[in-house]
């Protein structure tokens, strides 16, 4: 479910930035791209924690975790997110850039719906909590039954959506500031 997380954050970013985008592309279009593939990385270390803590719930119980190579394939899934972002919010901004911003916005939604689909196929494998082997015995917990993550998870909710929700609205109010300002300069 992060992959397509970090691509709707790009996305979503690009038309949160659109003012900012339509009045310097040539600066902004690159700098979207690269703050959602900043994002995307930012959000892989915030659930870094988990990624080790929790690993067989990370790979949600497709592969046993003892198999995998857990230093490499975080850092694989770090890269992934960002790349993700980027591309959400090169893609998103180049659309906006070039006046199509309705196509962004389908962007946008098609980001969400792979989002609510990837949640949807992960439903039960979310909420339970416990190694491969008890995922598939079915003696997994429930996740807000195993206190040991709960605060790890509060925290990662906090330090991911807040900064998502931040920057979405600092670019948001950065566009609008520069739409009324008679210079149309641009910043991050």
């Amino acid at each position: 479910m992060d992959p397509p997380t970090a691509l709707l954050f790009g996305c979503a970013l690009a038309v949160f930035s659109a003012r900012l985008v339509q009045g310097a592309p040539e600066v902004e279009v690159v700098r979207t791209g690269l703050l959602g593939a900043g994002w995307g990385a930012f959000y892989g270390l915030c659930v870094g924690w988990m990624y080790f803590a929790q690993p067989d719930w990370m790979l949600v119980y497709l592969v046993d975790s003892k198999g995998v190579p857990l230093v490499p394939s975080y850092l694989l899934f770090v890269v992934l997110l960002a790349v993700h972002g980027a591309v959400g919010g090169f893609s998103g901004a180049a659309l906006v850039s070039r006046g199509r911003s309705g196509l962004a916005w389908l962007l946008v939604l098609g980001a969400l719906l792979s989002v609510g689909a990837a949640g949807a196929l992960q439903w039960r494998q979310y909420y339970l909590l416990g190694s491969y082997q008890q995922f598939h015995a079915g003696t997994a917990a429930p996740i807000s039954s195993v206190e040991s993550v709960q605060l790890p998870l509060t925290l990662i909710g906090i330090l991911g959506a807040g900064s998502a929700v931040g920057l979405l609205a600092m670019r948001f109010i950065k566009g609008r500031r520069a739409a009324r300002s008679p210079a149309k300069g641009s910043a991050a």
